[in-house]
């Protein structure tokens, strides 16, 4: 069973700023109030922020939708799979450690493997 999970953009603009317009797509970010806020990939960074994943189209667009502030085109998209990533250990860890766990103990763990 391949997985799969969502990011989403928010296009908003007309135009390449290289060329005079105001177009700026921005993406999906996880705040550290565990939030979400769209932003350009350099503010994200700044502030230490990853993008914010989904596990369905659904939730990304409600997600999408609760944070626009600039009412632009909320687009979900889906994150290649790469081959590296052990899904299925990632899922047995999950399975094994989720109940009782907080999420922040659970991450810790995943991001220290």
């Amino acid at each position: 069973m391949t997985e799969q999970i969502f990011t989403v953009m928010e296009f908003c603009g007309k135009g390449d700023p290289m060329f005079g317009g105001n177009a700026a797509d921005w993406g999906l970010y996880t705040t550290e109030d565990m939030g979400h806020a769209f932003m350009c990939a350099a503010d994200a960074q700044r502030l230490d922020l990853v993008k914010a994943y989904f596990p369905t189209e659904k939730e990304g667009k409600a997600a999408g939708e609760d944070a626009s502030l600039r009412n632009g085109l909320i687009s979900v998209l889906p994150v290649p799979h790469d081959a590296r990533i052990p899904v299925a250990q990632l899922r047995w860890i999950v399975g094994n450690m989720h109940v009782g766990t907080s999420d922040e103990d659970l991450t810790a763990n995943i991001v220290a493997r």
